[in-house]
């Protein structure tokens, strides 16, 4: 490499990211001895300048350590310095403060101790009237005389305004209640006896007289039949069109009200409790072995059968409850009336004749609606009558506990005595 002389002073620019030498010559000796080592002398060049420079920073920040090292130290040393006045001075100031022939505290707390001895002594004297033993002795005397008082007045039957009193009065109205409520239900009792009388027909075919649950059906179906000049076959052991006995009874409509043909419903007799589908099952079954236009399940209470009240229909088939004795036929006889309709508005699709069905289905809607409420009543009436019999016996078990109460408080007081 051949050496020429600088023209022009050096200069070193930084621009666009990157410092740029003009005319710039290193005679260092150990520079130039690690450059002329290099592979390549740029690239040794870049390599000594990047490791100086960080060589400068490193050591920047040492001495800056140092710096605040050395801060921290005096620091240290002066609020050493500081605390150790401060506790000399505390110290001082609690030895003056705690001596015990010249401190302040000690001869304050003599003071109050004092004070409080003598507080105390006033306060419980058991000589003076002002003490506390003598007002608390005073209040309770007062105390036992009110105590007293109010347990006469608990006790006496005598006194208008006591306990004892009232609740005498209470159950003596109670069973006066009562006794009325009992007189209310034996007349309501002969009543009921009265209309059994009158209907001697209804109690020679209940089930307590030895007839099953289609005997009644049969006689309550005919006696409805009458009014409509159909007629009501018992049907239970005669096979059927399917060769089945499905189908307890038929009823055949009045052949004026069907343009002059046999036409027919049927009803099932359920004694027991049967699921909807099994039901809807065998209504079918009925229809098609009874050759009949609609079906209806009888069942004999709301409990055993598969829906909640006590008439409901779907398309030609229908569920009705009526109960064993006969005596409530407003189920019965609503659900005979959809079976009619059901089957002459089959009549008039057939024959094309016109027939307001929207209203004849509200009529049977509002007389369902109707026919749910009543039976509604029905039970808010025996749950009630139930309700109030539970009340009167929790009564009777009251006054037994009242009457054995003031018998051991009489006792209790004979013996105080």
């Amino acid at each position: 490499m051949t050496e020429t002389a600088p023209t022009e002073r050096p200069s070193v620019v930084v621009r666009d990211g990157g410092v740029h030498f003009a005319g710039f010559e290193e005679r260092d000796t150990e520079v130039v001895a690690l450059i002329t080592g290099a592979d390549d002398p740029v690239e040794g060049a870049h390599q000594c300048l990047r490791i100086g420079a960080q060589a400068l920073r490193a050591a920047n920040a040492s001495i800056d350590a140092d710096v605040v090292e050395r801060r921290f130290e005096g620091l240290s040393a002066s609020f050493d310095k500081t605390v150790s006045e401060a506790l000399r001075r505390l110290t001082e100031a609690t030895g003056e403060l705690l001596d015990e022939e010249t401190g302040a505290l000690p001869g304050t707390l003599d003071g109050h101790r004092e004070a409080l001895e003598n507080l105390l002594k006033e306060t419980f004297d058991p000589e003076s009237k002002k003490s506390v033993i003598a007002v608390f002795e005073e209040a309770m005397a007062e105390a036992h005389a009110t105590q007293v008082s109010q347990v006469k007045n608990l006790v006496s039957l005598d006194s208008d305004d006591s306990p004892l009193s009232t609740l005498k009065r209470l159950l003596l109205r109670d069973f006066d209640d009562r006794i009325r409520d009992v007189r209310q239900d034996l007349s309501d009792l002969s009543e009921k006896i009265a209309v059994r009388d009158a209907k001697a027909e209804v109690m020679e075919i209940t089930s307590t007289k030895g007839f099953t649950y289609e005997d009644v059906l049969h006689s309550r179906i005919s006696q409805i039949a009458a009014g409509h000049a159909d007629l009501a076959e018992r049907v239970t052991k005669t096979l059927g069109v399917a060769g089945t006995e499905k189908g307890d009874e038929v009823v055949y409509l009045n052949r004026e009200d069907t343009a002059g043909t046999a036409r027919c419903f049927v009803f099932e007799a359920k004694s027991g409790s049967v699921n909807m589908r099994k039901t809807v099952k065998e209504l079918d079954d009925a229809l098609l072995n009874r050759d009949a236009t609609a079906a209806i399940a009888v069942f004999a209470n709301q409990d055993k059968a598969p829906t909640s009240v006590p008439f409901h229909y779907s398309d030609t088939k229908a569920i009705v409850v009526m109960d064993p004795d006969g005596l409530d036929l407003n189920a019965l006889h609503l659900a005979y009336m959809w079976a009619r309709w059901v089957v002459r508005r089959e009549i008039a699709v057939s024959n094309g004749e016109d027939m307001d069905t929207e209203r004849i289905t509200a009529l049977i809607n509002d007389a369902r609606r109707a026919l749910e409420r009543q039976t509604a009543i029905k039970r808010f009436h025996s749950e009630a009558r139930n309700g109030i019999d539970r009340a009167a016996n929790q009564v009777n078990d009251l006054v037994d506990e009242v009457e054995s109460a003031l018998a051991s408080l009489l006792t209790e007081m004979d013996l105080d005595t």
